[in-house]
């Protein structure tokens, strides 16, 4: 049996597994819609709002100053 047609067959269950999780997660943004929208952020990789002045350094002068130092 090759790789494609072991996973594929897996296919079926993940895509349950995925609209369980999904109809779970809608009930629970319903009751903590603030907690719900960190944690889609988080999921997603991107940073909240004004998460660069939350620094003890401002990020412009961190990369400013560490420049010089990475290679292109």
């Amino acid at each position: 049996m090759d790789y494609c047609s072991h996973w594929s067959r897996h296919t079926p269950e993940g895509a349950a597994l995925e609209a369980e999780w999904n109809a779970k997660f809608a009930e629970y943004e319903k009751k903590y819609a603030e907690d719900a929208a960190t944690l889609k952020s988080i999921i997603s990789g991107e940073f909240p709002a004004g998460w660069a002045d939350a620094l003890p350094v401002s990020i412009h002068i961190y990369l400013q100053y560490y420049s010089c130092y990475v290679e292109d």
